[in-house]
C-alpha cells in the first residue's frame, strides 16, 4: 500500500525509479532524511489521535452494518487484507515484466484490479485457522478492531492504535506478551481468545509477569 502511495498524482513515475528512491531513503542517514520530512510526521501522539478519530468516524457511518461480532470480524479482516492491494499490484507488474509481458507490466490500473482480486482471496483465506496462524500480523489487529467495533458504545482511543500494533508484533511470534489489564482482557475475552489461538500467554501485572517468566525459563 505504501509503495503505491508513492505515485504522485499527475506525475509520470515508473516503478524502477520508485524502487531507487526508496533504496536511497533506506540507506540515507536518519538525521538527513528527517530534515526532508514535515515535523508533524514525528508527532506519534497526534498521528494516533488522527487515526483513531478517522476510524471512529468511519465506524459511526457504517455502524448499521454490524449485526454481530462475526460480521465485524469479517469486515475488519477484509479491510486488513486490502492493505496489501498495492503490494500485490506491484508484484503482479514485476512478475509480468519478468515474463516479458510488457503491456501488463506497465498497466497500473489493470494491476490494481488484480491487487483487489488477490486481497479478496486473502480475506476469504483468513477465515481459516491455518491462515490466521500464518498471517498473524494481519489477523490480530483485525480481530482486536472488530472486538471494539462490535461493542455499540465503545470507541477506539489513540492508545489503542499502539496497543494493537504491539499485540500484532507479539502474539503470533512470542511465547509471552506483557501488557496492561485492559488489553489483556480484550485479547483473552470469549470471542477473541488470541492468546489461545497463538499459544502466547498474556500477563498484565508484575506478579503475573514474574510468574510467567519464571515458568518459561525453568
Amino acid at each position: 500500500m505504501g509503495y503505491e502511495d508513492l505515485h504522485p498524482p499527475g506525475v509520470d513515475v515508473d516503478d524502477d525509479l520508485l524502487v531507487r528512491l526508496a533504496e536511497a531513503a533506506w540507506l540515507a542517514q536518519p538525521s538527513i532524511l528527517a530534515q526532508q520530512l514535515p515535523p508533524e510526521m514525528f508527532e506519534a501522539r497526534l498521528q494516533s489521535e488522527r487515526i483513531a478519530g478517522l476510524l471512529n468516524e468511519q465506524e459511526a457511518l457504517h455502524a448499521q452494518e454490524i449485526d454481530s461480532h462475526a460480521t465485524a470480524v469479517r469486515i475488519e479482516v477484509a479491510g486488513a487484507a486490502s492493505m496489501l492491494e498495492g503490494i500485490a499490484a506491484r508484484e503482479y507488474r514485476r512478475m509480468a515484466a519478468a515474463a516479458g509481458k510488457l503491456a501488463e507490466a506497465s498497466d497500473i490500473i489493470g494491476s490494481r484490479k488484480v491487487g483487489k482480486r488477490i486481497t479478496s482471496m486473502i480475506a476469504e483465506a483468513l477465515q481459516q485457522r491455518s491462515n490466521q496462524l500464518a498471517f498473524g500480523s494481519l489477523y490480530v489487529p483485525a480481530m482486536l478492531h472488530a472486538s471494539v467495533r462490535s461493542e455499540a458504545n465503545r470507541k477506539l482511543k489513540p492508545n489503542d492504535i499502539f496497543d494493537f500494533r504491539h499485540a500484532a508484533a507479539a502474539l503470533p511470534y512470542c511465547r509471552a506478551f506483557l501488557t496492561d489489564g485492559p488489553l489483556k482482557s480484550l485479547i483473552t475475552s470469549g470471542h477473541v481468545k488470541l492468546d489461545t489461538l497463538y499459544g502466547c500467554e498474556v500477563a498484565a501485572t508484575p506478579k503475573e509477569a514474574i510468574d510467567l517468566i519464571s515458568r518459561l525459563i525453568l
